[in-house]
């Protein structure tokens, strides 16, 4: 490895989560922080995350959705007791129509959370829902499998993925 090569990686190591969540949250994505002990302990993989704080009924948490997703993301979010990311400006053409539904590792909350917005998708609107690797189009009323996006979260592993159709 050569100098300029090793001092990026420790400088990476050093700087790469500060990076990260600064890169992050320039970029709009809202962040939901590990709890302490994960952090204590280094690995997040071995501690449950902290429930989310949920926003109130009157809060503006919800107020980057579209008014008619508001109300579904705060049912799923209090419902699963789950943390919720914002799609980024620019990043989706659901743009303030979709939701990341963070479960981490815990597989059946997701496989529970994918289910009950198919189940509810004509109440809710829901478009398409993405999880493990795969997507559920409404309108097929199927899963099909999707390609390799390089890691865990872009492969949905760690979250479902809700876009909802356009407002009536």
């Amino acid at each position: 490895m050569t100098t300029t090569r090793m001092t990026t990686a420790r400088r990476s190591a050093r700087f790469g989560r500060r990076a990260v969540v600064a890169l992050l949250a320039g970029a709009g994505v809202a962040l939901t922080p590990l709890p302490a002990q994960a952090h204590a302990t280094g690995s997040a993989a071995a501690v449950a995350p902290a429930p989310a704080e949920r926003p109130t009924p009157t809060s503006s948490s919800y107020s980057m959705w579209d008014p008619h997703v508001q109300p579904v993301v705060k049912e799923v979010t209090e419902r699963f007791n789950v943390a919720t990311s914002y799609t980024r400006p620019g990043h989706s053409p659901t743009q303030g129509r979709a939701a990341d539904f963070m479960v981490y590792t815990d597989r059946a909350k997701g496989d529970a959370l994918a289910q009950y917005v198919i189940d509810n998708a004509a109440r809710f609107g829901v478009e398409y829902v993405i999880w493990q690797q795969r997507i559920y189009i409404v309108t097929s009323g199927s899963w099909r499998a999707m390609e390799d996006r390089g890691s865990p979260t872009a492969n949905h592993m760690d979250h479902p993925h809700v876009a909802f159709l356009p407002a009536p």
